[in-house]
């Protein structure tokens, strides 16, 4: 997403990058006049490797995400301390708007769809993790804004719907005894959202302190068939003895299967609407 993001930007604005590996970028980026990219590991801060220049706003994007195979306070150094430390750092130079990629994941499971209203309970770690990037931002005085996205979905990306894939290789589906909904969200539009964002800053709009991003409808286990070829499954009970097996030997596929994240977005405080919609997506996923 980052890439995209920057790719867009870089039409318009210098870009300054963090980051631990120059080489993920494409060619264009990396020798485009208004790209620098600054060699920093948020997981090891350190001011000394930060730009000296004038910043006009800075974008938080890097995080550990769900099912990563780092380490555990991985989450917690990028996540959490690494937001408070650039927090600080960016208080000396001024009151620089500053944006924080969250996910829907703070509010953890939720009997409703959760709201801009509703507390954030998650207490995965990942969960954990971001609320406390979450604080961080919430007690700078400059103007911020965290953006709470669902699920992403599309090219590049690896989360729900890439879990429900390798477990349409394996002929096995997940099942629930109860209807369980998520929330989703193309990773073009999670990309435009951030684009539409710094436009906001540079025409000095009002910013607020939290969004959450994500397509009206919302989908359980069983609607998603539709993204895949039709084929013999096993149907598998997440909750039952083999659903625990299967959790340990196949973990990164199945975690946050279980999940109750449906919310509500309020795209309306943005202004930006979202172009894509999961259910007009199958052909973009190439599936198996």
């Amino acid at each position: 997403m980052g890439r995209r993001v920057v790719g867009h930007l870089l039409t318009q604005h210098r870009v300054l990058c963090l980051g631990t590996d120059l080489s993920r970028f494409p060619e264009e980026i990396r020798h485009h006049a208004n790209f620098k990219f600054y060699q920093c590991d948020l997981r090891s801060f350190s001011t000394a490797n930060l730009p000296k220049e004038g910043i006009l706003l800075f974008l938080h994007m890097a995080g550990v995400v769900a099912d990563s195979k780092a380490p555990p306070e991985d989450s917690f150094l990028v996540n959490g301390k690494a937001t408070k430390e650039l927090l600080d750092w960016i208080k000396k130079k001024g009151n620089i708007p500053f944006l924080f990629l969250s996910s829907v994941s703070v509010y953890g499971n939720q009997e409703k769809p959760a709201s801009i209203e509703t507390n954030p309970e998650g207490s995965s770690l990942y969960a954990r993790s971001k609320r406390e990037g979450e604080e961080a931002v919430l007690s700078y005085t400059g103007p911020k804004s965290i953006f709470r996205m669902a699920s992403l979905y599309g090219e590049g990306t690896k989360s729900f719907i890439a879990k429900l894939s390798r477990l349409h290789r394996m002929r096995i589906w997940p099942r629930f005894r109860s209807p369980r909904k998520k929330s989703f969200l193309s990773v073009e539009d999670a990309s435009a959202s951030v684009v539409f964002w710094v436009n906001r800053v540079m025409a000095k709009k009002k910013l607020e302190p939290i969004y959450i991003l994500a397509e009206t409808k919302h989908w359980d286990l069983d609607s998603l068939r539709f993204l895949f070829p039709p084929r013999f499954l096993f149907l598998v009970p997440l909750e039952g003895i083999l659903g625990k097996l299967l959790l340990l030997v196949l973990p990164q596929a199945y975690h946050s299967l279980g999940m109750h994240l449906e919310v509500v977005p309020n795209w309306e405080k943005l202004g930006f609407f979202p172009k894509k919609a999961l259910e007009d997506e199958r052909k973009s996923f190439n599936l198996p």
